[in-house]
């Protein structure tokens, strides 16, 4: 087959792009730190853990952003689910939109009803990842309370 994929090498000149100038100011890479109106990034990591019934330790990882949060808390070093609740404008309806993102939310839908119930209360979009095995009936109440004085010291409630 003839033609320009031939096999034929290229020859200078083959090309003849016409020339432009130099590039505009605008498209100029300039070092990160001379970029006006730049923010840092703000993210927060907060750990801790915290004892229950029946010697049953329980440790938590918060990470803030600027818009959201990041929840994860287990008694072992699973991360089998993921849940997703984000808050909706007014005029939509329903106040939450939510959903199980990853696995099967165990614990009679644990963490997609504690990441609704946070997006209403925060009006934040929260993602949370409950890995307490077993999960009891008394332990989620106790759960949750020593979730929300934590939330409340790192004052997102």
């Amino acid at each position: 087959m003839e033609g320009a994929f031939s096999g034929a090498a290229l020859e200078e000149g083959d090309f003849d792009f016409p020339d432009h100038g130099p590039p505009s100011p605008a498209l100029v890479p300039v070092p990160l730190s001379e970029v006006p109106n730049r923010t840092e990034p703000r993210l927060q990591v907060h750990t801790f853990s915290a004892d229950f019934e029946e010697n049953l330790l329980v440790h938590f990882q918060i990470v803030i952003f600027e818009g959201c949060v990041w929840l994860w808390f287990g008694n072992g070093q699973r991360f089998s689910n993921l849940s997703v609740s984000l808050p909706l404008p007014a005029h939509l309806g329903d106040p939450v939109s939510s959903t199980c993102v990853l696995g099967e939310d165990e614990g009679e839908d644990w963490s997609l009803r504690l990441s609704r119930r946070l997006a209403l209360k925060t009006h934040k979009t929260w993602y949370i990842s409950c890995n307490v095995d077993p999960p009891k009936p008394n332990l989620q109440p106790a759960v949750e309370r020593r979730l929300l004085e934590e939330l409340r010291t790192l004052q997102l409630m």
